[in-house]
């Protein structure tokens, strides 16, 4: 019996050390403010890889509180990932799944459940996704970078539109003399103007660096809100 409880007791330390050190080990780490108020940190975001093109992304309130989670399988796609997202103050899950050819979307808020199926494109995107598919073609970027993402929450694919353009036309405030701006934007003239693009910063390494514009997360009265995201990168460790 002693020697049942003394292994118990080592495998669960070693699980919770590993545990412990995978949560305080992200290879990404996402400051959002917001937009009109940029003394105002509204969450943040920190990025996980947990092995075999799993990642994990959980989203923090300024008080350490974990209001949402995501995660991304990238082993059938870099810029198609499956993905689950949900957020947990309002009973909200998205989901898309990258499956023979096609993107199985579903979306369910307070119970009530929506599900729907569009074809996969030629350049398909689902969710982050978007930063390998900016990655991959960067040098089409000065004359615009066309592909498709999969929008759960409306159940269907809308064609994106990615250009770089100059840094006095992004809401960004600090300039960098290294890095590529970029606005992404409905791929339709007249449906843009409906529409407030989200301006992306990528720096030397065409690392994402800074977001801005509709925030994938919803403010405390679960209504849209706009945001500046400032991503930093840490060392990490050898292990």
């Amino acid at each position: 019996m002693y020697r049942f409880a003394h292994m118990l007791a080592f495998l669960t330390a070693l699980l919770l050390s590993v545990f412990a050190r995978g949560e305080s080990d992200p290879y990404a780490i996402g400051e959002a403010y917001k937009l009109d108020d940029r003394d105002e940190l509204v969450y943040r975001e920190q990025y996980y890889d947990d092995g075999n093109a799993h990642h994990r992304v959980l989203y923090f309130s300024p008080e350490q509180e974990l209001i949402a989670r995501k995660t991304l399988n990238y082993s059938n796609s870099e810029t198609a990932p499956d993905f689950r997202f949900e957020d947990l103050r309002f009973e909200l899950i998205l989901e898309a799944k990258n499956i023979d050819g096609e993107i199985a979307l579903s979306k369910s808020a307070a119970g009530e459940q929506e599900s729907g199926r569009v074809d996969l494109a030629e350049r398909q995107v689902i969710d982050a996704g978007f930063v390998a598919m900016i990655q991959q073609h960067f040098t089409e970027l000065e004359q615009g970078l066309e592909f498709s993402f999969a929008f759960p929450g409306r159940l269907k694919n809308i064609s994106l539109r990615a250009i770089t353009v100059d840094f006095a036309a992004t809401p960004f405030t600090q300039r960098q003399s290294n890095y590529t701006y970029l606005k992404m934007e409905l791929n339709n003239r007249f449906f843009a103007m409906f529409l407030d693009p989200i301006y992306l910063a990528f720096d030397s390494d065409k690392r994402l660096s800074g977001y801005a514009g509709r925030s994938n997360l919803t403010d405390s009265d679960n209504q849209a809100f706009d945001v500046l995201i400032q991503y930093r990168y840490p060392p990490q460790s050898s292990q």
